[in-house]
């Protein structure tokens, strides 16, 4: 039995934790711990070593993974530092670290507090030094390659105390990204896509402003034979997009394009099962005044090559102005949820043909 701290882009916890399921056994779980938005508690039937190793290794939705050693309320004022320190001398962290184990702390604040994450990190570290120098010598302190990475994540009145299996890097930070689009997608965000989409096994799908081909790559992962399209009307990122999907070992199961979601009828002349994409918001182009247009025009255009059936799942910020198009050109809004992408929370929505 493990009880793992999981975090995952706010707005995805139900999505990543459907992932986790499909991993591990799950026992119990727990999203959005004391309305702490991107963590998941969750435990498992696994031990601690395999079911971090398992999540490490395949998730796709998970940023972090660590090993919760405790969760507390603390004070936002500066005697908060003290709770801080009390809570890391009963975290039971002595389990992990041995006395001539390295260790380093990864403090995370987010929040209006008396303190700053130096402080936090520095009060927990005091704490593991005094622990140990009660019985011999204290573990190493190593902050470039500690052998053993300790967070403590206060957000709000709520301190989680871990043990961190990733390490210092984000699992959302793919390797394969070897051409970095201006406003590339954060790739949880489009594996969730995909997850929502249902794609299923010989579907057709098409990202008809791909970008740097982050939708299409991780339509790959999803474990399905599918008809994979992606197109842009820039050759500079189809170009960069080919690239992305040879580092990543699917450029074989892709198909890329330069052509106009404008005319996506025109450009593919095939029957499509999902549509997924993030559409051009307006904010980091700085060009407002194309969205209505362009939007009407691709979902104008999309409905023409679009199964009874099929359904388009789209990113944008622009939700009243989907809602106006979907009404005017006979589209059902399935659902949407809010997600957070950098300092912007757009929309994940999804229509299909009333």
């Amino acid at each position: 039995m493990s009880q793992l701290l999981l975090t995952t882009c706010p707005g995805l916890e139900d999505i990543a934790l459907e992932e986790v399921r499909r991993l591990l056994t799950v026992v119990e779980a727990k999203i959005k711990p004391l309305g702490v938005q991107g963590r998941l508690i969750v435990k498992c039937g696994e031990s601690e070593d395999y079911a971090s190793s398992l999540l490490n290794m395949k998730s796709r939705l998970i940023h972090r993974v660590s090993i919760l050693l405790s969760v507390n309320k603390i004070s936002r004022k500066i005697c908060g530092l003290d709770d801080i320190y009390r809570c890391t001398l009963k975290s039971g962290i002595e389990e992990y670290i041995g006395p001539h184990v390295s260790f380093a702390v990864r403090a995370e604040r987010l929040g209006s507090h008396e303190y700053t994450s130096m402080d936090i990190a520095w009060v927990a570290g005091k704490a593991i030094k005094d622990l140990y120098s009660r019985v011999g010598p204290s573990p190493p302190v190593n902050l470039d390659y500690p052998a053993v990475i300790v967070r403590v994540d206060v957000i709000g009145e709520t301190c989680f105390i871990s043990i961190c299996t990733t390490g210092d890097q984000s699992l959302h930070r793919r390797g394969y990204r070897v051409y970095d689009h201006p406003a590339a997608l954060k790739p949880t965000i489009a594996y969730a896509m995909a997850m929502m989409s249902q794609v299923s096994e010989n579907s057709v799908v098409v990202d008809p402003m791909c970008g740097g081909g982050t939708i299409p790559i991780e339509c790959c992962f999803l474990g399905f034979q599918c008809k994979i399209y992606g197109m842009d009307i820039s050759p500079k990122h189809v170009q960069g997009a080919k690239l992305n999907a040879l580092a990543a070992g699917v450029h074989d199961k892709i198909s890329f394009r330069v052509g106009n979601a404008r005319r996506i009828d025109e450009e593919l002349n095939i029957d499509i099962d999902r549509i997924i994409s993030n559409l051009p918001y307006g904010i980091r182009a700085g060009r407002r005044s194309i969205i209505k247009p362009l939007y009407r025009d691709f979902l104008s255009s999309a409905r023409k090559t679009l199964k009874d059936d099929g359904l388009i799942t789209i990113l944008t910020t622009e939700l009243r102005l989907i809602k106006r198009l979907a009404n005017d050109l006979n589209y059902a809004v399935k659902g949407y949820r809010r997600v957070f992408h950098g300092n912007l929370h757009p929309f994940i929505v999804m229509l299909q043909k009333s």
